[in-house]
This record gives structure tokens, sequence and C-alpha cells, in this order.
């Protein structure tokens, strides 16, 4: 049979017509209640420099001298910080509640005993001080401290140092180059030089419950050997045989936190010592529970996905989590729900968080859940934003990435080629 010319045009006008069906598809699965989402073409990020280019300006670092280096810095965290972007303002706005005045402490100081006079020693190499963010990738000079509720300045303790041979004077002058480049490194890894108080900022709305102050402040102001207590305790605390703890300490912790509960006092000095660890025990990982959430929860607002949480951290964020979401994956993506805005995603995670019973020991610690629960609420919607959860954390992702890839890119622009 014979088809007319004709008609073969017409068919083959309509088969243009008709859209293929894949794209039909995907205009199907388009979610009509959340039309703001852009797509990752439509956010227009900057692109992060290049491994290559970051070796290649850090090598050449290196070589200036210190006074340029000092200067050189100075106006790339200028640059840094003049960067607009709507998550960043925020960020610098929760820096701004770090810098307010900070309030007397309310709680009285740990007596001490008389410590004898210490005989002259040698300068030596400084002993370095207790770092709870040693592994960020960005440094800080402030940090919040738990039980006092103030934000201390921090710098490590070759600054204050003073070298008296030439061989310490290499040492200290090598340990300030080997600062002044991670700063750098930071700076054009995207963080912007004030993330360290806005760190603080959040820490300090987040430690709402002030009946934790006691133990908080027994943890930071106890001293024996130069020991800081919470470290101390928090890697050692897999169970009760591996606590790292003194007796001494023990009697102290009794007689402090529960100063006000004579009964209590009396009933925990009847037990024996193995009793009392166990108590301590329990009531440390409740405190740790308390404060790694709090830690957890500030550090996933500020660190580029990529960049993994600090080691005492890790069981909020761990390198191989399987099919499971943890605590990190699950507040960025309660983040995007609440479009990126900090404030809002905080209230709704502080108003979920069960009250934490007294005494510690007694009570398990069950606050986390509170971001379980939400995410588990948030599920549903979650999965129909982007047709699966995973492409939904993948998108806020790199919504989260992109203000950070703004700084990068000016600190480079800022360097030049």
């Amino acid at each position: 049979m014979k088809v007319s010319f004709s008609l073969v045009l017409f068919f083959f006008f309509l088969l243009c017509l008709t859209p293929p069906p894949a794209v039909a598809q995907r205009a199907q699965k388009v979610p009509k209640n959340h039309a703001e989402i852009k797509s990752s073409k439509d956010l227009s990020t900057p692109l992060f420099p290049s491994t290559e280019f970051i070796e290649k300006k850090i090598r050449w670092f290196r070589k200036l001298p210190q006074g340029k280096r000092t200067k050189l810095l100075l106006k790339l965290r200028r640059a840094a910080t003049k960067v607009e972007d709507p998550y960043l303002n925020q960020l610098r706005n929760w820096a701004s509640l770090a810098r307010k005045k900070n309030g007397a402490s309310h709680l009285p100081a740990l007596k001490k005993k008389k410590k004898k006079k210490a005989k002259k020693k040698s300068s030596g190499r400084p002993r370095p001080k207790y770092d709870p963010f040693q592994e960020l990738p960005f440094p800080y000079c402030f940090r919040y401290v738990f039980g006092k509720r103030r934000v201390e300045p921090f710098e490590p303790s070759w600054k204050q140092w003073k070298p008296r041979t030439s061989g310490e004077k290499a040492l200290k002058a090598r340990l300030s180059l080997e600062a002044d480049e991670f700063a750098l490194r930071a700076l054009l890894r995207g963080y912007p030089p004030y993330l360290d108080l806005s760190l603080a900022g959040l820490l300090k709305d987040l430690d709402q419950d002030h009946r934790l102050d006691r133990f908080a402040f027994f943890l930071e102001t106890y001293s024996k050997e130069s020991f800081d207590f919470y470290q101390a305790m928090d890697e050692t605390s897999r169970n009760e045989q591996s606590l790292f703890y003194y007796d001494s300490m023990i009697l102290a912790w009794i007689r402090y936190c529960f100063k006000d509960q004579p009964a209590l006092q009396k009933q925990l000095r009847k037990k024996s010592m193995a009793e009392l660890r166990s108590t301590l025990f329990k009531s440390f990982i409740s405190y740790r529970r308390y404060r790694g959430l709090r830690e957890a929860l500030a550090l996933s607002l500020l660190l580029r996905p990529e960049d993994s949480f600090p080691e005492n951290l890790e069981r909020y964020d761990p390198k191989n989590p399987g099919d499971q979401y943890f605590t990190r994956e699950e507040s960025l993506m309660l983040l995007g729900l609440k479009d990126f805005k900090i404030a809002p995603f905080l209230q709704e995670i502080k108003k979920g968080l069960p009250k934490i019973q007294f005494p510690l020991f007694a009570h398990p610690n069950k606050q986390i859940q509170a971001v379980n629960t939400a995410y588990d609420r948030n599920m549903e919607k979650i999965s129909r934003l982007r047709g699966t959860t995973d492409q939904y954390l993948k998108w806020c992702k790199g919504r989260l990435n992109a203000p950070f890839a703004k700084v990068a890119s000016v600190v480079a622009n800022e360097l030049g080629k």
C-alpha cells in the first residue's frame, strides 16, 4: 500500500511535538509543594580552588618572612569576613552572641590544697594544652567552657613560651609557621575566620540545662597532675573497668557535686570504691551524651560535609555508617527543611529534647532520641522532595557547601594566580 509523502510529514511533525518518555516522567515527579527548592545548577555555586592550586600557594607562602605572612593573613581574613551570603550572615550573628560580655560564674571554686613552690626548670618544649577540637579544619582562638557558661580566649601553649636557646627559638619559629600555614589552608578551603566564635555562640545557646553546671564545672576545674579530666574520662569511657579516675577525685566529686544533698552524700559514702566507680561512670556517660550531642549539632552547621568530626565525636558521624543515617546527616536534612535557617532548626530540636532526670547515675540520658524522632517524623516529607532521602541529603550537602565555596573563591582571587 502506498502512503502519501504529505501523510508521512504530518506524523513526523506530531512525533517532534511529543516529549521523550523520560522527560515526561521527571516532570511528574516534581513535588507541587516544594517549588522553592532550586536545582544544583540554579545555585550558581563557585568552585573550590583545586588541590594543586592550594598546595602551590602553600609552598609559596612558606617562603615568606613572618612579617609578610602576618600581613597577608590579615588581608585574607578581612576579605573572607566580608563575603556576603544568607547562611554566612547567620554564622556571623552566632559569633556576635559569643562576643557578648560573660556574666560572673555562679558556682564556687573547688577548694584546692596549697601547692608547694615549684623549682625553676629549663624552659624546654612547652606542654601542649588540651584542645577539645584540635582535629577541626579551621583554627580557633575562643572556646565555650561548659559549667562556667563562658566564652574564653584559647591559645596554644607555645605562644606564651619564651625560648632561651637558639634551638628553642627555631622550634617556636617552626610552630608559628605551621600555625600560619594551617590558617591559610583553612581560608582556601572556605572557612571564614569567625567560625571559632560561631561554634562558641552555638554551644552557648544549646547548653540550656543549668542543673548540669556543677558537674561540668567540676570536670573543668578539678586538677591533679595536669590532667584534663573530661578529656581523660571521655577517652576511657568504653566501660566501667577502663574509666580513668583517682580515688581522691571520686571523694571530691561527692563532696562538691552533692553539696546541697547531705542525705545522698551519706548514702554514697557508704558504698565501696567499686560501686562508686560504677556510679561515677554512669553519671559521666549521661553528661557526655548531653555535651556530645550539642557539640555534634553545632559542628553539623559549621563543617563542610566532606570534613570529618573530631575523633571523640565520631559516634555522631561514623566513617562507615552502613545503611543508617546518624545525627550529623539527620541534622543536615532537618536543617534543609527549615530552608537552612539555623535558629528555627535549633528551636525545633530543643523543643523535642526530653528533660534530663537527676541524679544522673540513676537515669539514662535519652536526649539523642530527639534528633532521631524529628527525622522519623519528617522522613516521608523528605523522601517526596527529591524522590529519595539519599537524593535529598546530596542536595543538602551541596547547599551547605555553597557559602564555603564563596569564601574560598574570594580568598583564591585575593592570592591571584
